[in-house]
């Protein structure tokens, strides 16, 4: 007994003390604080190495520690890459979320990209991902307009980059953010197989071609979004993409080379985008077209089939939702909420979760009690069909089969407004379609 209670604690001490190693300082590391043209102060990690590449990387961290972010940066340091790290929202004390990522217009970017030219003669690689790409690019362009290039520039390498408008209801296909026309530079798109964008890249790839951007799509095989913040081991493919990451981005940086950088901004300027219905995201939208939901069959964890047309005579929520993601898992429980209350009544919820695999989700069950089924939608089709842009995303289906309302983020599915809705589409009668 006494040894079947010493093991997981030693275990647990070997971690502790593992995660707060990551957390110490590195060794030739210091911090560095800049101001932009407003006096906003911005503060640089520099994380110095003896090659001759930097990286400047824009994050949307907020307090929060990443401690494998973390990790992936001291390797990429201990390879020979300088590794410069920003908290550009902390600073300018905004809060994590899309709208505070789409207000800003480059001008503090611009800045720090200056800085890394006025403190260091290395090559500099530009580094962001998801929405803060499109805060880079901006960042990149006020640059090129306010400041002499130097030639020093080898373009931007941007992870599972989310490079569209969010479109103003959930299942309106989104478009291709603004900056997108306005970027003439270098740029490399990570696309992982499994991300949420993987089937609309190529519309980000056409869009920088026709502004003339050298773009390039450097494809992962198997792997999801946010593969660099995960921690190891916990998706074993993502391993030997992490590990091979220092060279990814030295191959790039040689790629980039033979791009040159331009020395103007492309000639139209690039409004910043504020986001269309940012002020409606948090609450169901309704569909004044109503069309008919599109059709799905997909297997549950006990592998049965189940389709929506067998759910006719019902009132569906269809929700769309990953394990990595953390606004899916914030809204489960009010999701439970009302699948309890109005289970009896004819509510179905059909949560579809977004390319993961049934053992991968039974262990989350585990770990997470909802009383709902869950679906697979193994191979992200049935996502692209509803056109869903981003997770969590959810449709209110009628007992006609009708798509009646949608979101396009997280809610608490018990507050007053929604408890509303769903009284209401409870005591509609079905249609003859």
């Amino acid at each position: 007994m006494n040894v079947n209670h010493t093991i997981p604690t030693l275990n647990t001490m070997f971690r502790t003390l593992f995660y707060l190693l990551l957390t110490l300082p590195l060794f030739n590391s210091h911090a560095l604080t800049i101001q932009d043209s407003v006096e906003n102060d911005f503060e640089i990690q520099v994380m110095e190495a003896e090659g001759d590449l930097l990286t400047l990387w824009i994050t949307d961290l907020v307090e929060e520690e990443r401690p494998h972010l973390d990790q992936l940066l001291g390797e990429l340091q201990q390879s020979g890459v300088e590794v410069w790290s920003t908290r550009v929202l902390e600073d300018l004390f905004l809060t994590r979320d899309d709208a505070s990522i789409l207000s800003l217009d480059g001008s503090h970017i611009a800045a720090l990209i200056e800085a890394a030219h006025q403190h260091s003669d290395k090559q500099i690689l530009l580094v962001s991902y998801d929405k803060m790409s499109i805060a880079l690019l901006r960042g990149i362009r006020r640059w090129q307009q306010q400041y002499q290039n130097r030639n020093r520039i080898s373009g931007a390498a941007l992870l599972y980059p989310n490079l569209f408008s969010a479109p103003a209801r959930a299942g309106d296909q989104p478009t291709a953010a603004p900056i997108l026309s306005q970027t003439n530079i270098p740029v490399t798109l990570f696309q992982p197989e499994k991300g949420q964008h993987a089937k609309r890249i190529s519309k980000i790839v056409e869009a920088l071609w026709e502004a003339e951007s050298a773009a390039i799509l450097f494809p992962l095989a198997n792997i999801r979004d946010w593969y660099i913040m995960h921690e190891p081991g916990k998706y074993p493919a993502e391993q030997p993409v992490r590990e091979q990451f220092p060279q990814h981005l030295k191959q790039i940086h040689r790629q980039m080379q033979f791009s040159s950088f331009p020395d103007m901004a492309a000639a139209t300027e690039a409004q910043p985008q504020r986001g269309v219905g940012e002020k409606n995201l948090s609450r169901l939208i309704e569909i004044p077209e109503q069309p008919l939901a599109p059709n799905f069959t997909l297997q549950n964890l006990n592998g049965d089939s189940q389709s929506l047309t067998q759910l006719r005579g019902k009132v569906v929520l269809v929700n769309f939702w990953a394990s990595w993601c953390p606004p899916c898992i914030e809204e489960m429980p009010s999701m439970n909420h009302i699948y309890q209350r109005y289970k009896a009544h004819g509510l179905e919820i059909a949560a579809i979760n977004f390319q993961e695999s049934p053992s991968e989700i039974s262990q989350f069950m585990a770990k997470v009690k909802i009383d709902f089924p869950v679906l697979f939608d193994l191979d992200g089709e049935v996502a692209q069909q509803w056109n869903v842009f981003s997770m969590p995303t959810s449709f209110l289906v009628d007992r006609s089969g009708r798509v009646r309302y949608s979101v396009n983020r997280s809610i608490h599915w018990d507050q007053p407004k929604t408890i509303q809705v769903l009284d209401q589409l409870m005591i509609e009668k079905p249609f003859n379609n």
